[in-house]
């Protein structure tokens, strides 16, 4: 995946700033953060309530709309 998004990246003559990227993409098989979470449908996707911007009844859910993914799962955390 890395490799594909570098082409792409080239052919757009575009670059990928290392600052903004902890890990490549398809670094790990639980990408999170990839869809952004706002009040403005001009620099987000959804709302806080994980519905899409201008479609009625759309929701994402999951790991797409979270910045970070936890590093033990959240039942866990909830027992402690």
């Amino acid at each position: 995946m890395e490799e594909g998004l570098r082409n792409i990246v080239g052919v757009l003559k575009a670059t990928i700033p290392p600052a903004k990227c902890i890990w490549c993409p398809g670094y790990d098989n639980h990408e999170s953060g990839t869809c952004r979470m706002g009040n403005d449908p001009a620099t987000s996707i959804v709302n806080r309530y994980g519905q899409v911007h201008g479609i009625s009844g759309l929701y994402v859910g999951a790991s797409s709309i979270q910045e970070i993914i936890a590093d033990v799962s959240e039942e866990i955390r909830a027992k402690r």
